[in-house]
């Protein structure tokens, strides 16, 4: 990826350097993402535990973990209109290996065309403005990189 520094510099100027607690990449994940060699594809699995209230920090209430993730979602998909959701739907379960106990809600799996397309979502000015609602819907979420070959 270019410029590496300029971007991981912008990052942190917006979401912080300790990922506010797994709502965001931190330092350390971003930069192991950015500077990745990978010039291809790649896909985030993404897992989300919902709450059933959202919690927005400028305290609006009457919205759902679900309505609020929605939102979230719209948002993002006019913002990287380059990312391809392959699959979104509810968890059902582990049905082998170990079982982590969370209780995951949703799970969706998203394809960029690249590393940069990737980041570049994060430095949007609508995404910012609207990835609240997804920090507002989750009590906790995961999202591992997959470099596709």
């Amino acid at each position: 990826m270019k410029n590496i520094e300029k971007t991981l510099n912008d990052l942190v100027s917006i979401y912080g350097e300790d990922g506010k607690g797994g709502a965001y990449p931190n330092l350390r994940q971003w930069r192991a993402c950015l500077s990745s060699e990978h010039t291809g594809a790649i896909q985030t699995f993404n897992f989300s535990k919902l709450r059933k209230t959202a919690l927005y920090e400028n305290g609006e209430q009457g919205v759902s973990g679900t309505q609020a993730m929605q939102r979230y979602a719209e948002c993002s998909m006019r913002v990287e209109k380059s990312m391809e959701v392959v699959y979104a739907g509810a968890y059902n379960g582990v049905l082998m290996g170990h079982d982590d106990g969370v209780g995951w809600d949703s799970l969706a799996l998203i394809k960029f065309p690249s590393l940069e397309h990737w980041a570049s979502i994060f430095l949007h000015p609508e995404y910012i403005k609207g990835v609240h609602h997804r920090v507002a819907a989750v009590e906790k979420f995961l999202m591992i990189v997959s470099y596709v070959k």
